[in-house]
């Protein structure tokens, strides 16, 4: 937990008479709460308005598991290096389930230096390996010879190398978390309305003013929209993307790992539900900003197809019988983290720190003010498979009074309020 430090990034503790709670969501975000909550011994409903989970944002036959390095240690390394050591602990522990289906393969990732700015990013990576700052098993810089290797295809660049990465079919991963036993999942509703009644607890309903549920507390992780009216004025954009899937000829179909470029290919990938009986490769994926079109454009595959022959055309002229994949909308932030935490209440963070820009020192104002019991974690991207794990247990600890797993510093770069507060303190908050 937050203890000293600036009153607008302070969490308040709690307390729970039931330990009842609704996930709004049952994209890899939601199932990751959920399953956190239900371990502490919380009674979680899921609501989903689909009528499988993962159909969305989450939804895509394959999915990227790897961390994201910069050329220097930043807050942002840390962030998704966490993220993903503890994802890799969490699908371990998963697999040993005896009821689990989870379809995780640790083929490793390559991501590609195709730019002269990841060239540098990847020769100062080389000089972070040599004073130690990563093990071998977490990265490696390999030149081009090597990393063809290892991909067992014609790479003609040089490649950061995450060994222990892959890809994993996204609803496996949802459906593996779902099932524990204090976990009730609502299928095809979808949660328009969300108020706090006069018993102190929140009511979900429908589009037709049906309740759906009633619990101590929300968490609410939609993946497409954020248009509830406590978290409306949290800043994001909408991002459509499509995949697409292809046959590989003998020399493409040898693809031993993922690789990633301006986009990102899987190996063959199997499937038990959205593949024929073809040994087919996914790729991808568009980035339209600003888009909430998420039906599938043959267009779409073309352009995902030059991308992948602007860095790997040996590869791509190995691809045959392109079709599409998944199209999704995903939300993301400015600074392209995730929101994480209690929702705060902008209207008094407006009244209550108005006058931030004059630099009066934080201790003269009060403790912020947050909606009762509601919780945020979405906006997370195209990188939810790898980070919402450890936000969903930094999310669970908050609520159940333990210690965090990550630091001060990085609850507040996932704090709603961020941007709010940014913009006090240069006196541009509207």
């Amino acid at each position: 937990m937050i203890k000293e430090t600036t009153p607008w990034f302070q969490y308040p503790s709690y307390s729970w008479d039931k330990k009842t709670v609704t996930v709004v969501g049952a994209g890899i975000a939601g199932s990751q709460i959920a399953w956190h909550l239900a371990k502490r011994g919380w009674k979680v409903t899921v609501i989903e308005r689909n009528p499988k989970p993962a159909q969305e944002a989450s939804g895509n036959i394959a999915g990227i598991i790897s961390p994201k390095v910069t050329a220097k240690p930043s807050l942002g390394e840390d962030f998704y290096s966490q993220c993903f050591l503890y994802t890799l602990e969490q699908l371990e522990l998963l697999q040993r389930q005896p009821s689990s289906t989870l379809n995780w393969n640790p083929v490793g990732v390559l991501q590609l230096a195709y730019k002269d700015r990841d060239y540098q990013r990847w020769k100062q990576l080389q000089e972070r390996i040599i004073t130690n700052d990563f093990t071998e098993d977490f990265l490696q810089c390999l030149d081009d010879k090597a990393a063809s290797q290892i991909a067992n295809i014609a790479i003609k660049h040089p490649a950061i190398y995450f060994p222990n990465a892959g890809w994993i079919d996204p609803v496996s991963f949802c459906n593996t978390l779902l099932m524990h036993e204090n976990i009730t999942l609502i299928k095809q509703s979808e949660a328009i309305d969300i108020t706090h009644n006069n018993n102190k607890e929140w009511e979900v309903s429908d589009a037709q003013n049906h309740l759906i549920s009633t619990s101590e507390a929300v968490v609410i992780c939609s993946g497409k929209d954020l248009d509830f009216a406590p978290i409306s004025r949290l800043p994001s954009v909408a991002i459509a993307g499509q995949t697409s899937l292809a046959v590989g000829n003998k020399k493409a179909g040898g693809l031993k790992t993922a690789l990633d470029h301006e986009g990102y290919i899987t190996p063959v990938i199997t499937s038990n539900t959205k593949l024929n009986q073809q040994q087919q490769l996914l790729f991808g994926a568009t980035y339209d900003l600003n888009s909430m079109d998420d039906s599938l454009d043959p267009k779409a595959n073309q352009h995902n197809f030059e991308k992948l022959q602007r860095h790997l055309p040996d590869l791509a002229n190995g691809l045959t019988d392109i079709e599409s994949g998944h199209a999704a909308i995903r939300r993301v932030t400015p600074d392209r983290l995730p929101y994480l935490g209690a929702v705060p209440d902008l209207l008094a963070y407006r009244q209550d720190y108005n006058d931030l820009h004059h630099g009066k020192h934080w201790k003269h104002y009060p403790k912020a003010r947050y909606y009762p019991k509601l919780f945020i974690s979405a906006a997370y991207g195209s990188r939810g498979l790898t980070t919402s794990g450890l936000c969903a247990k930094a999310l669970a600890c908050m609520m159940n009074g333990e210690d965090s797993p990550v630091s001060d510093a990085l609850l507040q770069a996932l704090h709603p309020a961020r941007f709010c507060i940014r913009d006090l303190k240069k006196g541009t908050e509207k």
